[in-house]
């Protein structure tokens, strides 16, 4: 009886440890006011045909609101989307996640400059959300003559390719 009892317990313990953790990820995985002002203002500015690639720093592509809701909010394409790609790509879905989840992790353009050339993954737009960046890739892209910056705010930096 006694170790039904603690069966019993530790069953009930990890699911509230679960569900727990669960609704936390949920409460952390929402845009900004600042996110959601950027894209409104990415609609608005740029054309419809334009390609992004946005850079958050999360290495999660299924986990990242910005990502997952780039598309949608400025009806543009974002190159590192990964929701939808799972029921086109087949056993390809895995070596794109890959990819996607790589470019995540750039401290330089260098960086992002051969994983675009690598991927075949183009883009006319850089856009940076500065909380999940490395400051070294910040830096090389003001410093870049073929970058300009045409959106800033202490959380999102959007630049132009020249």
């Amino acid at each position: 009886m006694v170790e039904l009892l603690t069966l019993l317990f530790e069953l009930v313990y990890r699911f509230v440890d679960e569900t727990s953790l669960f609704g936390f990820k949920l409460i952390n995985t929402s845009l900004s006011i600042a996110d959601r002002d950027a894209m409104a203002w990415i609609k608005q500015n740029t054309p419809a045909a334009s390609l992004f690639l946005p850079i958050t720093g999360v290495q999660s592509p299924e986990i990242d609101p910005f990502v997952e809701w780039f598309p949608a909010l400025t009806e543009r394409r974002s190159q590192t989307t990964i929701q939808g790609f799972e029921w086109l790509l087949g056993s390809g879905f895995y070596k794109k996640y890959g990819d996607f989840a790589e470019v995540q992790g750039c401290k330089t353009l260098a960086c992002i400059t051969d994983w675009s050339n690598r991927t075949g993954l183009e883009y006319e737009y850089l856009v940076i959300q500065r909380s999940g960046v490395d400051e070294k890739l910040i830096v090389s892209l003001n410093t870049a003559n073929d970058y300009k910056n045409i959106y800033s705010t202490k959380e999102i930096l959007i630049y132009l390719v020249k």
